[in-house]
């Protein structure tokens, strides 16, 4: 099956109006994100909501979801390398949309059983699954907060797109805000204290907000008001600033601004579609994906936190996405659509020494490094 009748196949996780894609082809590379359901094949692209967070330690392992045992996508871990690749979990089960625990052992993930999603958490080192959540709604996108005591995540327990935060021993439930919109793309500042979120009001208003979990107060810090179509926050390393990228008149821009809301600067321009941003661990950098011309294809590029050096790391004649810097900054691991799938690539940071890490003919997706410190064992695939 070609990868474009894969696509076709799909069934998008979240809606088209919650995660900003309806602007885009959704049968173009590189122009909008499918998520599957069951185990098809998916892209993961811009609008694509958070995924896991840099480690604040060398890499040397690194977890990322499969199909290459057929069917479903599964969880699996690798040398840094792309050897010794075993599943992460005891059991074969689907899962995606995965978040890695800030002390790297645990992860927690989407996986549809009986048709219904919800979150499980997996053990890294022993390979044991929890579930989290057990309810009707279907639940995506879930985030560990700093202090990896709980994960917030996107339901629609209330019948639309609402954002949910629960303790990891399944205790304290709740619903965070009172929106009138769809909410989505939830991002844990790094102390912790705030959650930024987007709130999207039909097909031509959507805008960045946070709550304060210990008040529950909800603060516009979008444009206001709303000028377009904005997504993605990331919070700088510092807690300082946002970077995020909003869709108008059919183009992305990557912005940055204050955590408050002020100073906000545009950092791309022109008709170049930018997106899916994030900071270097030291947050004077920042990777993001470019379709320019004369190629039209998505490629790696880097700038600084002001917008300034854009340089092209990593082109060609293949689309690329979920580019991140290992922590200590010294390669760039990334995806590439490559003979027909989805693999995982490694370059020097620069862009350079390029090398594949993805073996065998599966498609693989989602990646996050873990450190030196918490190696576990993991589980042959069968």
């Amino acid at each position: 099956m070609s990868l474009k009748s894969k696509l076709s196949a799909a069934v998008a996780v979240t809606s088209s109006r919650s995660t900003l894609c309806s602007g885009f082809e959704p049968n173009r590379p590189g122009a909008g994100v499918l998520l599957v359901i069951g185990g098809l094949a998916r892209r993961l692209l811009w609008c694509l909501l958070p995924l896991a967070a840099a480690a604040t330690a060398q890499a040397s392992d690194i977890v990322f979801t499969s199909n290459r045992e057929g069917g479903i996508f599964q969880l699996y871990r690798m040398a840094e390398d792309g050897s010794s690749v075993k599943r992460a979990t005891a059991e074969a089960m689907e899962a995606q949309q995965f978040d890695l625990s800030p002390d790297r052992k645990k992860a927690v993930f989407v996986s549809v059983r009986a048709g219904q999603p919800d979150l499980y958490i997996a053990d890294l080192r022993t390979g044991q699954v929890t579930q989290l959540t057990n309810d009707a709604a279907m639940e995506a996108t879930p985030i560990w907060s700093p202090d990896g005591k709980s994960v917030a995540y996107q339901s629609y327990l209330s019948r639309r797109p609402a954002l949910y935060i629960i303790n990891v021993d399944g205790t304290g439930h709740r619903k965070l805000t009172d929106e009138k919109g769809e909410e989505s793309m939830p991002a844990f500042s790094p102390d912790g204290r705030k959650l930024a979120y987007v709130v999207t009001m039909g097909r031509r208003q959507a805008q960045i907000r946070t709550v304060d979990l210990e008040s529950g107060k909800s603060t516009v810090i979008g444009a206001e008001p709303s000028v377009g179509l904005e997504s993605g926050p990331r919070w700088s390393p510092d807690g300082s600033h946002l970077v995020y990228v909003m869709l108008k008149d059919d183009v992305t821009h990557i912005y940055t601004m204050r955590a408050d809301g002020s100073e906000r600067r545009a950092l791309t321009t022109g008709e170049d579609k930018n997106n899916e941003p994030n900071w270097s661990v030291d947050g004077r950098q920042i990777v993001f994906l470019s379709i320019r011309k004369p190629s039209n294809r998505q490629a790696i590029y880097a700038m600084s936190e002001d917008g300034s050096r854009q340089r092209e790391l990593v082109g060609g004649p293949e689309e690329h996405m979920l580019a991140r810097w290992t922590p200590d900054h010294r390669s760039l691991y990334f995806m590439r659509f490559h003979r027909g799938a989805g693999q995982i690539f490694v370059a020097s940071a620069d862009g350079s020494d390029i090398r594949k890490v993805s073996s065998g003919s599966g498609y693989d997706a989602e990646f996050a490094f873990v450190s030196d410190a918490n190696k576990a064992p993991t589980f042959a695939a069968r």
